[in-house]
């Protein structure tokens, strides 16, 4: 039940240095804060999540989907950790800055050809995902609990998120 790649994990291609803590703290937010998280937009290169409700699973299972498919997924520069003074993790993922507006602003503009060609792509997306190799249990990536609120516990050292080998102890842990 280890991570897929060393961490920490910094990308030889980064197109820029890396954003500072302290040019990240002070970068505009892109979404409302959220249980001790924060998405900003660093710079033209950079967006980074951060916080100590982050899991680097999430930069993981992106650079999972960029090495086995062509779905588009924004790069992952850096997958680091550090220890504030409370003794308290504080995570990391620092990844490619899209320029782009968003699907839902766009759609109601979009021409009937443009919106076909746009679920088309979806569409293949989706194939590609569901061709992905299914493990031999329930977990996520590299073997590692499922990260959902159904497993969630306040109680140091709960590991109910599984593996779980079958659909039986999935639902009975649920």
């Amino acid at each position: 039940m280890a991570t897929t790649i060393a961490l920490p994990y910094f990308a030889a291609d980064v197109p820029a240095a890396l954003p500072s803590e302290a040019e990240i703290d002070a970068s505009p937010d892109l979404v409302d804060n959220f249980k001790d998280r924060r998405i900003v937009s660093v710079g033209e290169h950079f967006v980074v999540k951060y916080g100590g409700h982050v899991n680097l699973l999430e930069g993981e299972n992106l650079l999972f989907l960029r090495e086995r498919t062509s779905v588009r997924v924004p790069r992952v520069y850096a997958l680091y950790s550090i220890v504030l003074e409370e003794n308290r993790p504080f995570y990391y993922i620092v990844m490619e800055r899209i320029h782009a507006q968003t699907l839902v602003s766009l759609w109601p503009g979009l021409s009937d050809l443009e919106k076909k060609s746009i679920i088309a792509t979806l569409r293949e997306d989706l194939k590609q995902l569901r061709q992905l190799p299914p493990p031999a249990h329930y977990s996520s990536l590299g073997g590692r609990p499922l990260l959902h609120v159904l497993f969630d516990s306040n109680q140091p050292g709960y590991t109910n998120g599984g593996p779980f080998d079958n659909d039986a102890t999935l639902i009975e842990a649920m």
